[in-house]
């Protein structure tokens, strides 16, 4: 019951705290920190947002991820670009996104001895969601899911990623 308590008490206040300003304007721009989870590793990274309308706005982000497939120590960098469109909002406080767009990868592999140590980038695209929760007019957090799919990778093509984090909107 804890569990679910705590949540709920997060989103209850941060309605009450943020009193439906007007946000997603056009020229807005944020700074965003986050950290993510895969299958096989953990992500840290660090994006910016330009908003090109109310519903509309692009994003750009770098990541860094380092996990274990197979017994095999890997190394990734991640680039994304992707275009999000806000589906809904509630009250101005809660945003509701898709996603869609590109993401390169580097990654590198460790040698071991039944395995030859690879390197090399990937091109891909990704899709997902997205919610933009408002705590005041200049910080927000984030949380989001997405799918990839890599068409070079070594470490399989298809992955996704969940990641929570804090926007500062400037």
């Amino acid at each position: 019951m804890k569990k679910l308590f705590i949540p709920i008490f997060l989103l209850t206040a941060s309605f009450h705290f943020a009193n439906a300003q007007v946000r997603h304007l056009k020229g807005q721009q944020g700074l965003e920190a986050f950290g993510g989870i895969t299958k096989h590793s953990q992500v840290l990274g660090a994006g910016y947002s330009y908003y090109l309308s109310s519903k509309l706005y692009l994003k750009g982000s770098l990541g860094y991820e380092t996990g274990t497939i197979t017994e095999v120590n890997f190394t990734a960098y991640l680039v994304d670009v992707s275009c999000n469109y806000t589906l809904f909002d509630i009250n101005s406080v809660a945003f509701f996104n898709v996603v869609l767009g590109g993401s390169g990868l580097y990654e590198e592999t460790e040698s071991l001895e039944s395995t030859i140590a690879q390197e090399g980038f990937s091109p891909g695209v990704l899709g997902g969601v997205e919610i933009e929760m408002f705590l005041s007019d200049r910080l927000v957090i984030v949380a989001g899911g997405s799918q990839r799919h890599y068409f070079l990778s070594e470490l399989g093509p298809d992955r996704w990623l969940v990641n929570g984090g804090l926007k500062y909107i400037l």
